[in-house]
């Protein structure tokens, strides 16, 4: 009843351990040894010769006493007992002897055949049980099972101490960091692990393609003269340096030899190893081998002694690394101090510059609480230093327009947004206003972390009036080409009021009350579309209010058709309406839009001379990833004559214009562009030479 091999124990071993670690005999001879107890002597006759045909001795023990004595001196690779006997149970007697060898492979022989006896030597550890009387037959491939166990087992446990071993070299190079040191550790541990006459190790050059020999064991230069150039052509040396991978000449007698291998064979060297030593996937060098016999390593010499080399190449890389490093050493402190120097230098630069300019700069912590502020911070902001250190920036914003503006372009800064930016009002400590255009942009420090965010505070006040100037001069521009259509629209109610008044006047009799009545109304009527037309140009050449409120778009767009409606009749261009259903609305100057909504218009106006179509539509865009708010669309698509392509990257510009001499400023989509940018807004232009222009307008819902 023959058992499965069991798994040996894992086993660790140190560098004293060596004389372990080398390929040992089965036991302690040449030949494996059996311990046999309790049987009688024609029973160890007939074991004996059958384990003799396996090649294993055999010796009798006086008793089960003797036997558990002699395994722990290591006597024996296996045990055949019959426990009848004995005395003693199947799994008792074989408890007994793991307790004293857990290692020895145990075969029991009883004429009990239950299967209780049998399980319970199993359990205890058994590798077999036999029925008595033994047959010869049976025995032989019983036994023949049990030596294969313990052969394996000593295999495994001899790959796993080695292996142990290697693992604990790691150590043991990283003990120093002196190259000739770790060259003696590196042949102590290949002497350790294999047999061979000469080693040396050949390390290439960090510059240059030479490569030193350094010997391992005495008289290994004759290896190779040093220095090896690097590549050799015909060389087992380059194949192993280029080809990261071992090369093992099993019998150098029988081989052709490469040249650089020649003495070897010339000097009576048999067998040759050459283990590369690679660093990140690059060969630094090798390790040599070399022995007078042949076939003096194999398979489990080459990935073993792999391992070390992988250990040495580590510690190879490492140690010149230190090397360099205590090279450097000798001139890092004049280089940190003159680094130190020059950084104070750059901070004192900085610092001068950041206390110099006339923008107010502003850092704060990721609380948003102020960690510096500079002189421009209190010029424009109007709060000292003093006053302002350790504070919540958001505290200092007046109003509740301000603050909640000032929070947002602070949190998309926090987000990751390179360059947050607002334009809003501020109330200085001295009640005075300004118009600021505030940027925020995080602050990362060591390890890619956000620490903190810097705030750019301009003063934008002048450069606004500045601003509103010139939309006001391209207004009263838009007026003189609103006028002709303004003249009409008055003219009409006019012409009316003096015909009924005419008539009046013309009655001969006393007028009918009704008549009367009817007429007055009629004439009051014309008189409030007069009113309403005046009111509506005044409004229009009236200097702009800077101040947002809630618009929509829709009706914007409809006053403006209304004011400019002569110039549409007059074109013969008809409008068409595409306008979406509740369009939320957007926080505006109606005054600013209803400009912008005029230029547009009358750009497609200009561009239509002979008639045609202006197709107005709005809609409403959802938020993206691009656009995290929901805006409002609107969109003037003509018919007319288009712009050429080479046209198309100037038109925002101010004073360009495609238009005859003494017609338009130039100014009319340059303060267009201006409007939208007031608003955070976006435009877009689209055009085909011979079939017409679209501008797209963006706003951010309000």
């Amino acid at each position: 009843m023959p058992c499965e091999p069991e798994e040996p124990a894992p086993t660790t071993a140190t560098p004293r351990a060596a004389a372990a670690l080398r390929k040992p005999p089965l036991s302690r001879g040449e030949r494996p040894c059996a311990g046999l107890v309790g049987l009688s002597s024609e029973a160890a006759a007939l074991v004996r010769n059958e384990l003799a045909s396996e090649g294993c001795d055999a010796l009798v023990c006086d008793g089960a006493d003797d036997l558990v004595a002699r395994l722990r001196g290591g006597a024996f690779d296996l045990v055949l007992a019959d426990v009848d006997a004995l005395g003693l149970g199947p799994g008792e007697f074989t408890a007994r002897v793991k307790r004293e060898a857990p290692q020895a492979v145990v075969v029991v022989a009883s004429q009990d055949g239950t299967a209780a006896a049998a399980v319970g030597a199993l359990r205890a550890g058994a590798c077999d049980y036999l029925l008595k009387p033994l047959r010869a037959e049976d025995l032989r491939e019983r036994l023949r099972q049990a030596l294969a166990r313990r052969r394996l087992g000593l295999s495994v446990r001899q790959r796993t101490l080695r292996l142990a071993y290697v693992n604990e070299l790691s150590g043991s190079f990283s003990a120093s960091l002196d190259l000739h040191e770790v060259l003696r550790t590196a042949a102590g541990a290949l002497r350790t692990l294999a047999d061979f006459d000469l080693a040396a190790a050949v390390l290439r050059e960090p510059a240059g393609d030479t490569s030193r020999v350094y010997p391992l064991t005495p008289g290994a230069e004759a290896l190779w003269p040093s220095p090896v150039r690097v590549p050799v052509a015909e060389s087992a040396l380059c194949e192993s340096f280029h080809g990261n991978q071992p090369r093992l000449l099993a019998d150098l007698r029988r081989e052709a030899l490469p040249r650089d291998l020649a003495t070897l064979g010339r000097d009576g060297f048999c067998s040759l190893l050459l283990l590369p030593l690679v660093s990140k996937q690059a060969a630094i060098g090798a390790v040599a081998l070399a022995s007078r016999s042949p076939g003096a390593f194999d398979a489990s010499d080459l990935d073993l002694l792999q391992h070390v080399s992988d250990h040495l190449a580590s510690a190879v890389v490492n140690a010149r690394l230190y090397s360099e490093l205590k090279t450097l050493s000798a001139n890092l402190e004049d280089t940190v101090r003159e680094r130190t120097r020059e950084a104070s230098e750059v901070r004192q630069r900085l610092e001068s510059l950041l206390e110099t300019a006339g923008d107010a700069i502003i850092t704060v912590d990721l609380e948003y609480r102020i960690r510096s502020w500079n002189h421009g911070a209190e010029q424009i902001l109007g709060h000292t230093r003093v006053d302002t250190l350790g504070k919540s920036i958001c505290s200092l914003a007046s109003g509740e327009a301000a603050r909640s503006q000032l929070a947002r372009v602070l949190a998309l800064a926090v987000e990751g947004e390179t360059s947050a930016s607002v334009e809003t009002t501020w109330v200085r400590r001295d009640r005075k206003e300004a118009t600021l255009s505030l940027t925020a942009s995080p602050i990362v420090g060591s390890g890619e972390q956000l620490v903190g965010v810097l705030v750019i505070a301009r003063d934008i006040t002048e450069q606004q009036r500045l601003q509103e100037e010139l939309f006001h001069s391209e207004k009263l521009a838009s007026i003189g080409q609103l006028a002709a259509g303004v003249a009409h629209q008055i003219n009409n109610p006019l012409g009316a009021i003096s015909g009924r008044a005419q008539m009046l006047l013309r009655l001969s009799g006393p007028p009918d009350p009704d008549f009367l009545r009817e007429q007055l109304g009629k004439i009051r009527a014309d008189c409030a579309r007069i009113t309403e037309t005046v009111n509506d140009l005044l409004g229009f050449a009236r200097k702009t209010d800077t101040v947002k409120q809630r618009a929509h778009l829709g009706i914007l767009v409809d006053e403006t058709l209304e004011m400019v409606r002569h110039g549409l009749s007059a074109q013969k261009v008809r409008i068409e309406r595409c306008y979406a259903d509740h369009l939320p609305p957007i926080l505006a100057s109606a005054n600013h839009l209803r400009q912008l909504f005029a230029n547009l218009i009358t750009n497609a106006l200009d561009a239509m001379p002979d008639g045609g179509t202006l197709t107005i539509t709005t809609r409403l865009l959802p938020a993206t990833d691009e656009r995290p708010e929901p805006a409002v669309e609107v969109a003037f698509a003509d018919t007319g004559t288009g712009i050429a392509p080479e046209d198309m990257a100037r038109i925002f510009e101010p004073f360009f214009t495609t238009k005859p001499a003494g017609q338009g400023t130039g100014l009319g989509l340059a303060v267009a562009k201006r409007i939208v940018d007031f608003h955070n807004g976006r435009i877009d232009v689209e055009s085909e030479l011979g079939l017409g222009t679209t501008f797209t307008v963006q706003f951010p819902v309000g």
